[in-house]
């Protein structure tokens, strides 16, 4: 899981900070360990079929440009697939994804596009929270003109998601829901496809 990947200054908590050098550090490290870096629908079939080590699934939070400008190019020289998840809100702001930007990202096969909501509320506490987790999948759905499968939670920690934001999101018809709780796959974290956790990119050591 990553955010804002850059040295520049940038006004995000430091777990949503990672150095160009520490993001190259981290590619490196996948590379060299010959972990096979897949998309969110190929980690799907993994874990349907028992599979839950030897692989990682890289993905983006809200739709930074920096996300575009800095990550993507390294992403392709490495030829890793990769995840974004949207705030559709968000588009088109200073400092977030254009909507070039994101035709381009979804144009390629190595992108995956999922929905992050409208707003980026806490969901387990929006009064709009269905709406929020439903419209952003239509949304970005009329936009793009394709199905969106893949969700993130907003904050994505326990006390962020409530148990009918799950279910919410499994209703809605996305195939996954991703959390910003900090596990590997295990079988009780994939007992649901709906909160499935993230290690934190920012903080990744090689030693994990």
């Amino acid at each position: 899981m990553f955010h804002h990947v850059t040295n520049d200054q940038v006004d995000a908590s430091p777990e949503c900070k990672c150095s160009v050098e520490h993001f190259t550090n981290v590619l490196e490290y996948l590379k060299n360990n010959r972990i096979k870096v897949v998309s969110m629908n190929e980690a799907l079939v993994n874990i349907d079929e028992g599979a839950l080590i030897g692989y990682a699934v890289i993905t983006f939070d809200d739709g930074i440009n920096d996300t575009f400008k800095i990550a993507y190019p390294l992403l392709k020289i490495y030829n890793f697939p990769f995840t974004v998840y949207l705030t559709l809100n968000y588009l088109n702001n200073k400092g977030y994804l254009t909507s070039e930007q994101l035709e381009i990202l979804n144009k390629d096969p190595l992108c995956t596009i999922g929905s992050h909501t409208l707003t980026h509320p806490v969901l387990s506490t929006a009064l709009d929270a269905k709406m929020e987790i439903i419209q952003s999948k239509q949304r970005l759905e009329n936009l793009l003109k394709k199905e969106i499968f893949h969700f993130a939670y907003p904050y994505g920690g326990p006390s962020a998601v409530s148990i009918k934001n799950v279910f919410d999101a499994k209703a809605a018809r996305y195939r996954s829901a991703v959390s910003t709780v900090e596990s590997r796959l295990n079988f009780f974290s994939t007992i649901t496809k709906f909160y499935l956790p993230r290690v934190n990119g920012s903080f990744f050591q090689s030693s994990n």
